[in-house]
This record gives structure tokens, sequence and C-alpha cells, in this order.
């Protein structure tokens, strides 16, 4: 799995260097997501506040139209579940592993942009695969949502090749496959889990960009 990944990534990165033009954003965020579903048949709703920096790689089809690739790390900080009416939370510390990443590919759509160029308005849309991967001394999760994300900003041109940018993003994950393995005295079990999930994120980024021309 995480071979296939590495080498999707390296074939997303490779497919914008070949053009002539590429922009680079670099940025952090707060990502925060609430999550439905049952727990040993019972209702349960979740929510996870994280913190997250990450790469955006974008390479223009017309003066409207861009395609960009998004990767982004996260680092979950708080966990708090309610299960038929009773809640609990753990935090980061309760761990000995978190974190994730996401891929964000697809269009960008500039709404607004003025003659100089020096102001924006992107429109960001696509599809997204998030992976975790938690551990205790007991147990291992690794889980896998799949999902379409989208998100509004703005861009302001501080230079010919520098600019920054703010902008809110959201996710809706339809669709989840997870290995979970549980270690005992002498027993270690494995277990498969998918379906559709109803998950639901809202991510704010501030961040800078650097654009290149190449000749």
């Amino acid at each position: 799995m995480k071979r296939l990944f590495l080498l999707f990534l390296l074939l997303c990165v490779f497919s914008n260097i070949c053009y002539a033009q590429l922009k680079f954003e670099f940025f952090g965020g707060v990502p925060l997501a609430w999550d439905r579903g049952k727990i040993f048949g019972y209702d349960a709703n979740a929510q996870t506040t994280s913190l997250s920096f990450g790469l955006g790689i974008k390479t223009p089809i017309n003066n409207r139209v861009e395609f960009g690739s998004y990767n982004e790390f996260f680092f979950p900080q708080k966990l708090t579940i309610s299960i038929n009416g009773e809640k609990t939370s753990v935090e980061r510390k309760d761990y000995d592993t978190l974190l994730g990443m996401s891929v964000l590919l697809g269009p960008v759509f500039y709404l607004h942009s003025d003659l100089e160029g020096k102001f924006k308005i992107p429109l960001i849309t696509g599809i997204r695969w998030m992976w975790l991967a938690a551990s205790t001394e007991y147990a291992m999760v690794f889980g896998n949502n799949f999902g379409l994300q989208a998100g509004i900003g703005t861009e302001f041109k501080v230079s010919e090749n520098i600019f920054i940018f703010g902008r809110l993003m959201t996710n809706y994950d339809f669709y989840s496959f997870s290995m979970i393995t549980v270690s005992g005295f002498y027993t270690t079990n494995t277990e498969t889990i998918s379906g559709f999930i109803n998950s639901f994120g809202l991510t704010p980024h501030i961040g800078m960009g650097l654009s290149i021309n190449r000749k």
C-alpha cells in the first residue's frame, strides 16, 4: 500500500513538472472532522481536531483554469466521541503513533482575476484520498477514506513570483477501508472493515506560494 501511494505521488509531481509553468503552495491548517456511524450496534458521533501542513502544485490549463495536486500531512490532537449518549475524549499523548495524510487532485477555477493578476479568487474541486495510522501498545489501525473535496479562498500577488493566500476547504468522505490489529498475550488478530461512511470536514488554510516559469 505504501509503495503504491509513493508511486502515485511521484506520478502526480512528475506530471506537473512537465508543464512550462509551475506554482508551488506551502500552507498550514487546522483540520476539523465530524464522523457519524455505529460502534457495537450503538449510534456514535466523533469530532477530531488536528494540525496540518502541506504542499500544493498547480499548472495552468488556460487563463482561468489550473490543475492542482495537494498533499497535506495532519496530526490529530484531540478526539471526542459520543456512544449512546456517553462522551469520552482522548488526546495525542494517549497514542504511540498518530498521523495521517490526504491527497487532493482536481481543477482550480479562478472566479475572479484582476487585469494585473494581483488579486484572485480560486475555487478548488476534486477527488480526495486520506489515510490515517494510529497505534498503541496493544492495537494498530490503518484507515483509508475516499471522498470529494472543495474549497474557496483568495490569493494576493506580493511580487512577480510570490503570492500569499488564505482559503477554507471542505470535504465529504463516503467510503472507508480499514485494517485493525489487536495484540493479546499470545495471539494477534487482524480485522478488515470496509463500507460506506458519513464523514464531514472543514479546514482553514493560510500559506505562501511561489510561481516558476520554465523556459
